[in-house]
Formats: C-alpha cells, structure tokens, sequence
C-alpha cells in the first residue's frame, strides 16, 4: 500500500547567525522533493515577500518570506479521495500575514512573530452528491503569483470538508477564516542557533517530516498525516479516513512523537495539534494513538525469538478519538499500512540493516516510545554535509 517511496533524508542546515536562512532552506528543499512526486500536482503557488522564483535565499531567484504552495494528492490504490496540502513559512519580526498574497495564516493560532515558522494544513472536500472536489479557496496559477482566499478552504453549497487541524473545523477557534495551521517547525524564541538536521519522506497516501538538533541525539519535532483503515459498522459512513499530527520538542530531551495524547483541539494552540477523519460529513475530532502494549515493553524488547535475539518489534498503531473538548471518544480503525510503526528501546536514529525503516524518540538511549517510518534505503542518519540531503 501506499506506493514508491520517495522524499529528502539527512537535510544538514548549517547556523551562521540566524535561523532564517535554515527555514527557508527547509522550505526551498521541501518544494524540490514534493514536486519529484508524480502524483502530487502543484496548484498553487506564491513566491513570497520580495521573492522572485524557487532559489535558496542565495540564488538568484530565492523564494521570499511568507511564500506558500499547495499540492493536491491524487486518487490512489488505496484512498478513492484526493486530498490538498497547505505548506508556509516566514522567519522573525515578518509574520505570517506581512505579505497580503499569503494572509489569513497562523501556526498553531499564532501570527509567528519571533523565530522560525513553518505551517502545513490539509483539507479534503466533497461535494453535495459526496463526491470529490478542491477544497482549496485560493487561485490556482502555480506561477508564484498565486493568493490565498478568505476563508483558505471552502466547498461547494451542500458540501463539506475534513481540515487538519481540527481549529478549522465547527465548533474551533478557526471555523470562519479556516486559517490555522500544524507545524513543521516554530520556535518562538527564536532558538535555532545550532545546526539542524531534518528528513521528509511520503509515498502516494503518507507524509512524515522529523528535524533535531544536529549536536543532540533526540529529535526536536515530528509531524506526520496519512491514511487509516476505519471499523466497520460506524453511525454514518466513514469514506474518507484520513489524521494528521504534530508534535514538538522542548528542553534538552525532546517529546517526539507521544502516544495515548490528543493531537487536535478546538483551540488549536496545544503542544500536539492535528486530528482523525470521524463518522459524518466533515466530521474531525482530536487524534489519539494507541501501541500495542503487552509486548512493547522493557520486558520484551529486543524480541529473544529472532535470530539473531537483538531485533526488535515494530507494530501497527490502533487510532480513535479521546476528546477533553466534550466530543465523542472511542476507537476509529487501524493505522495499519506500514508507513507509520510503533517501537521501543531503540536509541533515536535506529536504522534497519537495509537502511529503509528509521526510529524517531524523544531520547537518544532507547528508553522512550519511539516512531519507525521509512528511510530511503541507501543513507546512514547523520552522513551528509549538505543542505540538499538526499533526495530519492
């Protein structure tokens, strides 16, 4: 399921005075390996403030502050829906909405006024017969003249949407501009004053993007969205299963990817954001992930039936809702396709031996839960010396 894999891994960003330079090289390298991707089709596209083409901010035509891009995931094998991707960025005293093109924005319920932001959101549309259509309120030259509408998503009368994160959604802080977004990276204290490192990878249905501090073992900030396999039997119909997640790292140790927490408040300002497609038109309620726990533990990792007896397991993860903000809360369905994977007692950076599957924690000595997602198969974490990376 899923398709080929494809992305950029092992990104190095390199701090010489300020970190703004290190959130546009993210934000120019992420727009190279997403346009790799044969089935996700560029729709719009905004160069940002003073920004004149899709260079590094030392090309001669650099993406500006503020620049933004919107790609649309076509149908695949395994998902009868498209689905649309918002990605932002802006660094320090210009923030999200300084450039009128790329205004209503914030991250996280924030305008990003100190530090480095980078914003992502997605939207998934239907039409009043329930079928699909671009949520996407904005124009569509992909030319870098591209503006955003107000609100940023909408649907055709009698339609509705699925936004992540879930602010955007009824009942959020969010629901009339439909403006928020999840992170890839903020810091509002502007802390980006070391090397970086950072990874993205996708396949037709799944993005996952992780980035730490190069000189510490853990990593600083994870965000993923896919596709999951619903129960049967739900009180309306369930045809567009599809979360989305967050999470940051703080202090010296990092939170990684957090099970058993909720990912999606109506405030949209919680250290995890995101959100689960539930039963109903439009209907996304905060995300919450469960491991297998019997077998995950200290007790049983490495598994002593492998040979040889230092292998460890990786499962499946079980999704639902458990929502503080007075929504339903109950079991979904099955992230089962085997781009996300649940772990423990594996030190942050574990590879397999084919270099194709990579362990994300908050910890660099394997004592944390940890999140396996795929690698590009050839690169040993932490090798390159370049912002390119690998690009597979």
């Amino acid at each position: 399921m899923g398709g080929q894999r494809r992305g950029v891994v092992d990104a190095l960003l390199t701090y010489s005075g300020s970190g703004q330079n290190m959130t546009q090289e993210v934000f120019k390298r992420l727009y190279d390996a997403l346009q790799a991707h044969p089935n996700w089709t560029l729709i719009a596209l905004n160069y940002g403030d003073s920004g004149t083409g899709t260079d590094y901010h030392d090309g001669a035509n650099p993406f500006g502050e503020n620049a933004f891009m919107v790609y649309r995931w076509a149908v695949s094998a395994a998902r009868a829906y498209t689905v649309e991707m918002l990605i932002q960025w802006s660094y320090g005293s210009n923030s999200l909405e300084t450039h009128p093109d790329a205004a209503p924005a914030r991250i996280k319920g924030s305008l990003g006024s100190t530090g480095p932001n980078i914003g992502v959101a997605f939207c998934i549309a239907r039409d009043t017969n329930g079928g699909d259509e671009s949520g996407w309120n904005g124009t569509t030259n992909a030319d870098g003249t591209d503006t955003k509408g107000t609100p940023v998503w909408e649907h055709s009368a009698g339609g509705s949407l699925q936004i992540y994160p879930r602010s955007n959604n009824a009942g959020g802080n969010y629901a009339t501009n439909r403006e928020n977004m999840m992170e890839l990276y903020q810091d509002s204290s502007g802390g980006w004053t070391q090397d970086h490192r950072w990874s993205c990878v996708f396949d037709d249905d799944n993005i996952f993007f992780r980035i730490r501090a190069d000189s510490s073992g853990f990593t600083k900030q994870v965000m993923g969205a896919g596709i999951y396999t619903p129960m049967s039997g739900t009180s309306s119909p369930l045809d567009r299963p599809f979360f989305a997640f967050d999470a940051t790292g703080s202090g010296s140790s990092g939170d990684g990817f957090i099970e058993e927490e909720q990912y999606g408040s109506l405030a949209g300002n919680a250290g995890q954001e995101g959100g689960v497609a539930a039963p109903g038109n439009g209907n996304v309620l905060n995300a919450t992930f469960e491991k297998s726990t019997y077998f995950l533990n200290t007790l049983k990792q490495p598994n002593p039936h492998y040979a040889p007896a230092t292998q460890y397991d990786s499962f499946d993860f079980r999704i639902g809702s458990d929502d503080s903000d007075g929504g339903p809360q109950g079991f979904l369905g099955w992230v089962n396709d085997g781009f996300f994977l649940t772990t423990i007692e594996r030190p942050n950076e574990s590879v397999r031996a084919d270099l194709s599957m990579l362990v994300s924690t908050a910890d660099d000595v394997g004592t944390a839960e940890g999140l396996e997602t795929p690698w590009d198969g050839a690169t040993t974490p932490g090798s390159t010396a370049t912002r390119d990376g690998v690009l597979f």
